[in-house]
Protein backbone atom coordinates (compact mmCIF):
# COMPACT_ATOMS: atom_id res chain seq x y z
CA UNK A 1 0.00 0.00 0.00
CA UNK A 2 1.58 3.29 -0.96
CA UNK A 3 0.83 6.08 1.36
CA UNK A 4 1.37 9.51 -0.56
CA UNK A 5 1.61 12.84 1.33
CA UNK A 6 -1.29 15.68 1.18
CA UNK A 7 -0.18 18.20 -1.50
CA UNK A 8 0.62 21.96 -0.12
CA UNK A 9 -2.30 22.62 -1.96
CA UNK A 10 -4.96 20.95 0.44
CA UNK A 11 -2.50 21.76 3.52
CA UNK A 12 -3.08 25.14 2.63
CA UNK A 13 -6.45 25.03 2.37
CA UNK A 14 -7.30 23.19 5.36
CA UNK A 15 -5.47 25.67 7.21
CA UNK A 16 -6.63 28.25 6.16
CA UNK A 17 -10.20 27.63 7.17
CA UNK A 18 -9.23 26.00 10.74
CA UNK A 19 -7.62 29.68 11.05
CA UNK A 20 -10.99 31.53 9.90
CA UNK A 21 -12.54 33.95 12.05
CA UNK A 22 -15.68 34.00 10.05
CA UNK A 23 -17.42 30.78 11.54
CA UNK A 24 -16.60 31.81 15.02
CA UNK A 25 -18.47 35.02 14.65
CA UNK A 26 -21.47 33.48 12.25
CA UNK A 27 -21.73 31.14 15.58
CA UNK A 28 -21.21 34.18 17.72
CA UNK A 29 -17.88 32.91 19.77
CA UNK A 30 -16.97 36.18 19.48
CA UNK A 31 -13.69 35.94 22.36
CA UNK A 32 -12.41 33.08 20.20
CA UNK A 33 -12.92 35.13 16.73
CA UNK A 34 -11.16 37.67 18.55
CA UNK A 35 -8.03 35.70 19.35
CA UNK A 36 -8.17 33.97 15.93
CA UNK A 37 -8.32 37.41 14.01
CA UNK A 38 -5.37 38.69 16.03
CA UNK A 39 -3.38 35.75 15.71
CA UNK A 40 -3.95 35.27 11.63
CA UNK A 41 -3.34 39.38 11.73
CA UNK A 42 -7.00 39.92 10.37
CA UNK A 43 -8.01 43.38 11.73
CA UNK A 44 -11.20 43.51 9.77
CA UNK A 45 -12.39 40.59 11.13
CA UNK A 46 -11.32 41.98 14.78
CA UNK A 47 -13.59 44.72 14.12
CA UNK A 48 -16.13 42.66 12.91
CA UNK A 49 -15.97 40.46 15.92
CA UNK A 50 -16.07 43.48 18.17
CA UNK A 51 -19.12 45.21 16.32
CA UNK A 52 -21.22 42.12 16.08
CA UNK A 53 -21.45 40.79 19.34
CA UNK A 54 -23.99 41.69 21.78
CA UNK A 55 -21.89 43.33 24.27
CA UNK A 56 -19.50 45.43 22.58
CA UNK A 57 -18.23 47.56 25.58
CA UNK A 58 -17.05 43.73 27.34
CA UNK A 59 -15.96 42.35 23.94
CA UNK A 60 -13.99 45.34 23.70
CA UNK A 61 -12.11 45.40 26.64
CA UNK A 62 -11.54 41.65 26.34
CA UNK A 63 -9.58 42.88 23.13
CA UNK A 64 -7.51 45.10 25.03
CA UNK A 65 -6.47 42.95 27.39
CA UNK A 66 -5.70 40.03 25.00
CA UNK A 67 -3.63 41.88 22.80
CA UNK A 68 -1.63 43.91 26.09
CA UNK A 69 -1.03 40.43 27.57
CA UNK A 70 -0.35 38.51 24.49
CA UNK A 71 0.92 40.57 21.49
CA UNK A 72 3.95 40.83 21.34
CA UNK A 73 5.36 42.75 18.64
CA UNK A 74 4.62 46.53 19.71
CA UNK A 75 3.71 47.29 16.30
CA UNK A 76 1.09 45.05 15.75
CA UNK A 77 -0.80 45.75 19.04
CA UNK A 78 -0.47 49.36 18.10
CA UNK A 79 -2.88 48.36 15.29
CA UNK A 80 -5.04 46.51 17.54
CA UNK A 81 -5.41 48.37 20.06
CA UNK A 82 -6.49 51.58 17.57
CA UNK A 83 -9.26 49.83 17.63
CA UNK A 84 -10.24 52.49 19.99
CA UNK A 85 -12.21 54.11 17.19
CA UNK A 86 -14.50 51.68 17.77
CA UNK A 87 -15.36 52.64 21.56
CA UNK A 88 -15.44 55.85 20.48
CA UNK A 89 -18.01 55.58 17.62
CA UNK A 90 -20.65 54.09 20.83
CA UNK A 91 -23.47 55.91 21.35
CA UNK A 92 -21.86 55.63 25.01
CA UNK A 93 -18.59 55.27 25.02
CA UNK A 94 -16.49 54.14 28.40
CA UNK A 95 -14.14 56.71 28.59
CA UNK A 96 -12.01 54.51 31.17
CA UNK A 97 -11.47 51.70 28.66
CA UNK A 98 -10.52 54.67 26.06
CA UNK A 99 -8.34 56.77 27.75
CA UNK A 100 -6.22 53.15 28.98
CA UNK A 101 -5.68 52.20 24.86
CA UNK A 102 -4.75 55.99 24.74
CA UNK A 103 -2.30 55.71 27.32
CA UNK A 104 -0.81 52.38 26.05
CA UNK A 105 -0.97 54.16 22.24
CA UNK A 106 0.86 57.21 23.84
CA UNK A 107 -1.47 59.45 22.70
CA UNK A 108 -1.51 61.51 26.06
CA UNK A 109 -2.81 64.47 23.51
CA UNK A 110 -6.30 62.25 22.53
CA UNK A 111 -6.87 61.92 26.25
CA UNK A 112 -6.35 65.40 27.06
CA UNK A 113 -8.53 66.38 23.84
CA UNK A 114 -11.64 64.28 25.29
CA UNK A 115 -11.59 65.19 28.44
CA UNK A 116 -11.68 69.00 27.47
CA UNK A 117 -14.56 67.54 25.47
CA UNK A 118 -16.22 66.17 28.13
CA UNK A 119 -15.44 69.50 30.56
CA UNK A 120 -17.33 71.27 27.47
CA UNK A 121 -20.33 69.36 27.81
CA UNK A 122 -20.39 69.34 31.39
CA UNK A 123 -20.73 73.19 31.23
CA UNK A 124 -23.18 73.05 28.93
CA UNK A 125 -25.34 70.83 31.22
CA UNK A 126 -24.94 73.19 34.24
CA UNK A 127 -26.17 76.20 32.37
Amino acid sequence: MKITEPSSESLTTSSKSELDPTRCITDGKYQQAIGMSIECRRLDKLREAITKSANVHATLSYCTDVSHAFVNRRQYRREVLLLVKVYQDLASPNYLNIFQCLMLLHQPDGVASILEKLLRSEKKMMR
